[in-house]
């Protein structure tokens, strides 16, 4: 494996002395630690949490051809791996660095899995087979190829500025669909109010986009989906509003970050003094 560092560019650079004469099937850095980084052959599954500097070769679940590796986009520890294989070994997940591996393959066909990605924003599974594509929530896997021919799908991509999935396949071209929607929203914050009289939270801008509330009906849930990735930098602005007079406010604001819809203390991002 061959690495180059564009902050200090002088080329590429040589990361890995692995004793293998197989050539690479997937590589994957993960999305929360760049030094976090997995590489397959199709028998043999290493990493490093060093960018490069030590390798591990770690124990694969079972002895069916690897084809993907996809990191969580929040948790460096926690992997899925996809195998080529006519089985019911198609997915394995794990989530303390390969050290104990779960065979997540139930409602997948016994075909090969050609490739795995995760939604970075709403965080299912994806698949691509020898038959389509499948898509996993919270539950067990399920097609998700309305529109798409009875095809071998080789690689799939998100695109989150439109929230697409793309599918590359064998022989029949590339094809997209919108991402897969859960039927049930998440609900927070229930309504305790319809019209808010003496103070509100007149308007949030996140990263630069401004979403107004306002007091006549202020108090209700406002499901919005703003894509972010790992180790970046975004700014909130809460700007209160008042009937008469002003006076101090003081607020919290939480991520949902493993997406359970309950606020929990590890998840406070920002307290105001009181």
């Amino acid at each position: 494996m061959w690495k180059r560092d564009f902050d200090n560019d002088t080329g590429f650079h040589k990361i890995s002395n692995l004793n293998t004469s197989s050539p690479l099937q997937s590589l994957t850095v993960a999305p929360s630690n760049s030094n976090v980084i997995w590489i397959a052959t199709l028998n043999k599954l290493y990493r490093t949490i060093t960018g490069g500097a030590s390798w591990k070769e770690i124990t694969l679940p079972t002895n069916a051809p690897i084809t993907y590796i996809a990191i969580d986009i929040l948790n460096s520890n926690k992997i899925w791996i996809s195998f080529g294989q006519f089985s019911d070994n198609g997915v394995y997940e794990s989530s303390d660095d390969g050290n104990t591996w779960l065979n997540i393959s139930e409602g997948l066909p016994e075909i090969p899995i050609n490739c795995i990605i995760q939604n970075r924003v709403t965080k299912e599974l994806y698949v691509g087979t020898d038959i389509g594509v499948y898509v996993k929530s919270n539950t067990n896997w399920m097609q998700f190829s309305t529109g798409l021919p009875n095809v071998v799908v080789t690689e799939l991509e998100i695109t989150y500025s439109d929230n697409k999935i793309k599918a590359s396949t064998y022989g029949r071209g590339l094809w997209e669909s919108d991402v897969y929607v859960v039927d049930e929203e998440p609900s927070y914050c229930k309504p305790t109010q319809v019209n808010s009289t003496y103070e509100w939270i007149q308007d949030v801008n996140f990263n630069g986009i401004t979403h107004p509330t306002g007091n006549n009906g202020g108090y209700i849930d406002n499901n919005i989906v703003i894509g972010v990735g790992g180790n970046t930098e975004v700014f909130f602005t809460l700007t209160p509003g008042f009937e008469n007079w002003s006076t101090y406010e003081y607020w919290n604001i939480w991520i949902d970050y493993n997406m359970n819809n309950e606020y929990e203390t590890n998840e406070v991002v920002f307290s105001s003094d009181k």
